[in-house]
This record gives structure tokens, sequence and C-alpha cells, in this order.
């Protein structure tokens, strides 16, 4: 072979080459196209599975809300219920003895007379208290005096055997509203005993109108009670005085606890019952 020969086979043997290297460039880049579609797709496809993580929890979030909301409106309305039957219940009562029916302890006590407590009877309807309760404390707190008065209906005749701690209740009163508890703090028993004394001297004249006059005195006493306790309660929790484990709930059953009690013990008094008896019995504790 002549060197021109041996010239142009090794042009063509390198046009050869270039070409085949050519080719595969192109596939490389071909392929290295393809796996970066690919990566793409991944990505796009990672990115749609933490939106939907986004959106999932959103929407679960969003579902907690509503379902929050719903029990707070469930809730609402079962307060709302409670409320306006407590307040029904006591403007039937208010009726009753405003008009004269249905008690034989208001029409005592509208007649001047007095039977006196003898161990039952007719002084064992307490709807009434429920309105005295409301005037004196807050109507908010109607279904803690129904809890009280339905206290009073199953355990009126049991109470009539059990003695009133006048000492007691006398430095409870002292405490509550002499200035004689500061820097302490109260219980349920102690509040609710000196809530009952203010209720037994506001009845009697030494802090309250005539209002309370009105109707069955038994009924108009145990709501005074009631309605002092509600507010003393309020204010002593407010001022961190009250002791741990004393509620609200407590505080007004203790209070008309111990207002029927001594309602019961002003009529075995010989007070002749009703604002007579209980004004004897205030002279002996105020």
């Amino acid at each position: 072979m002549t060197p021109t020969a041996e010239v142009v086979a090794r042009k063509a043997a390198m046009e050869a080459v270039k070409e085949v290297t050519a080719e595969v460039v192109q596939v490389t880049a071909r392929k290295a196209d393809m796996v970066g579609e690919k990566v793409e797709a991944i990505v796009k496809n990672v990115v749609m599975v933490e939106t939907l993580k986004e959106v999932t929890v959103e929407g679960a979030q969003a579902m907690g809300t509503r379902a929050d909301t719903a029990v707070r409106k469930v809730e609402d309305m079962a307060r709302n219920a409670v409320t306006e039957e407590a307040d029904t219940i006591a403007h039937r009562g208010s009726d009753n003895y405003y008009s004269g029916g249905g008690m034989s302890g208001n029409q005592d006590y509208r007649t001047g007379g007095g039977s006196g407590y003898s161990g039952g009877g007719g002084d064992d309807d307490f709807s009434g208290a429920m309105h005295h309760a409301q005037q004196h404390g807050s109507s908010e707190d109607s279904s803690l005096f129904s809890s009280a008065l339905g206290m009073l209906s199953g355990n009126k005749h049991s109470y009539a055997n059990e003695d009133v701690d006048e000492q007691s209740a006398v430095q409870a009163h002292q405490a509550m509203y002499g200035g004689g508890g500061e820097g302490r703090q109260h219980s349920s028993e102690t509040m609710g005993a000196g809530a009952a004394m203010q209720a037994l001297k506001m009845f009697t004249g030494g802090g309250g109108g005539t209002e309370q006059r009105q109707g069955s005195s038994q009924n108009a006493f145990i709501g005074m009670a009631m309605g002092q306790a509600s507010k003393l309660f309020d204010q002593q929790s407010a001022q961190g005085k009250v002791e741990p484990g004393a509620d609200k709930q407590s505080v007004v059953n203790n209070a008309a606890k111990m207002a029927l009690k001594m309602y019961m013990k002003s009529q075995m008094g010989g007070g002749g019952g009703g604002p007579g008896g209980l004004m004897s019995m205030a002279s002996k504790f105020m």
C-alpha cells in the first residue's frame, strides 16, 4: 500500500470512529434526557404526595374544629334547656303562692296563722323558693337552686331531727360578713351557714326590704339563703378564700339545709311559726 493509500485509510477509519462516537453520545444524551424526565416525574409525585398530606391534615383539623363547635352547641343547648325548665318551674311556683293556691304553708302565713311544724305536713312544696333565690342571687344559678330544693324535698323529715348548731352558725356569719375570717379559706359548710344567717338577718328586717315577706315564709327564707350563698361563693372565690374541694353547689345546698332547719326549729320553738318564729330565733342569734 502506498503512503497515500495508507493516509486515506486512516482518515476513513477516524471518520468512522467519529460517527460511531457521535452516535454513542447522542444515545447517551437521549438516555440522560429520559432519566431526567423520570426524575422530574418522581419529584412531581413526591410533591403531590406532600400536598395530599397537607390537604389531609388541614381537612382533619377543619373536621376537628367543626366537631368541637358542634359539641359546644349541644352543650349550650342542653344548658339553656335546663335553665328554661328551671325558670318555668320557678314561675309556676311563684304563680301558685301569689295567686293563693296549692300551698297550705302560704295560706297559713297570709291569714296570720301558723300551725307549727309537726314533723311533716303542708310545707313540703319548695318550688316557690326558686323565685326568691333568683331575686337574691342570679337566674344563671337556677340549676344549682333546683338541685338544692330537690335535696330538701327528699330529706326534710330527717332534717327535722337534726339540731341547729347555733354557736357555729353565729361564728360562720361573723367570719363571712363581720370581718372575722380575714386571711382564711372557708369550707362549704361555713359559707352555707353564714349565708343562711345573713338571710335570717335580712328576712327579719335587719338588712332587707319587705318583698321577702310575701308568699310562703318558708320558701322566701330558703330562697334568700340560697341567693345569698350564690353571691357569697362568687365573692369568696374571687378573693381566693374558698377551700379546695368546696364548690358552689355544696355551698348552696348547705345554705338551703341550714335555712330549712332554722325554719323548722322556729316553728317548734313556740314562736308561732313563720316570720314570728324566725324573728324570735333571730333575737337569740343576732
